[in-house]
């Protein structure tokens, strides 16, 4: 009888054993990624990982931005000053500011043919026309000079005076004519007539004050450029301007002691 309590504890000790076995197996069966611990330290990671990627894209963006305000409101990281910088006019050489257009009317005039100082009939020629022309008036800009003293850019300009004076061939036309066969009115005679014409037609253009405006537009031309320099009044620069005497004003141009008259209106180009 004690044989058999011995194996009937026998037998209850082994299928207890076998119960804790099956319990570890199947505790050892469950899927790793249902256990609560695991689980926990994975999303820890995960939210670490997201928080250290927003930092660094604050931090860009951040720096990004000084640096966009930077450019836009700082001034230049290497400053240029004008006075580094020189302006030269020698190039340009004689430059005309302003043009007029003149209508003219001239006279190319034969006078008779005389025997011992008696006109001879019907031999005198006469030819009054109409004819355009083309008045520029400028300066040489290598004759300009300046300095700059306290940031005052002193500009010495020499004075304007007429350039040229073109005849338009197109414009020319014949408004009243008599020409005599004996003593007919020839290409060198109508030649002469239009120096006069060029002479009258600058007189006319000096009258619509084309010097004046030929100034004007020269000073517009010189500030140009010295802002392109980089002298500007940002810059704390300002820039005057004084006439001088050109050197080249005793060559102003005349006219010559020519048979004809001529005169005319002038008209701003």
């Amino acid at each position: 009888m004690n044989q058999n309590q011995n194996q009937n504890q026998n037998m209850n000790q082994n299928m207890n054993q076998d119960q804790n076995m099956n319990q570890n197996q199947d505790f050892n069966q469950v899927p790793e990624t249902k256990r609560p611990g695991k689980v926990k330290k994975t999303l820890v990671r995960i939210y670490r990982i997201i928080s250290v990627v927003a930092i660094v894209l604050v931090i860009g963006f951040i720096v990004g931005r000084m640096d966009l305000n930077k450019k836009n409101t700082n001034e230049p990281d290497t400053e240029v000053t004008a006075k580094t910088k020189s302006v030269s006019f020698a190039d340009i050489g004689e430059l005309a500011t302003q043009e007029v257009y003149c209508n003219e009317i001239g006279t190319s005039e034969k006078p008779a043919k005389q025997i011992f100082n008696v006109d001879i009939p019907f031999t005198s020629s006469k030819s009054i026309y109409t004819c355009g022309v083309m008045v520029k008036a400028g300066c040489d800009f290598s004759e300009i000079t300046w300095d700059e003293n306290n940031n005052v850019v002193k500009v010495k300009l020499p004075e304007m005076r007429i350039l040229d004076a073109e005849i338009d061939n197109d414009s020319y036309a014949v408004y009243d004519e008599e020409s005599s066969v004996f003593n007919p009115i020839k290409s060198e005679d109508v030649n002469l007539s239009f120096k006069e014409l060029k002479a009258q037609a600058k007189t006319d253009a000096e009258k619509t004050g084309i010097l004046t405006k030929a100034t004007e537009n020269a000073e517009t031309l010189i500030k140009d450029k010295f802002i392109e320099a980089g002298y500007t009044e940002d810059n704390g620069y300002t820039i005057v301007f004084e006439t001088t005497p050109s050197e080249k004003n005793s060559e102003a141009s005349g006219s010559s002691e020519v048979s004809g008259s001529a005169s005319g209106s002038a008209e701003k180009n």
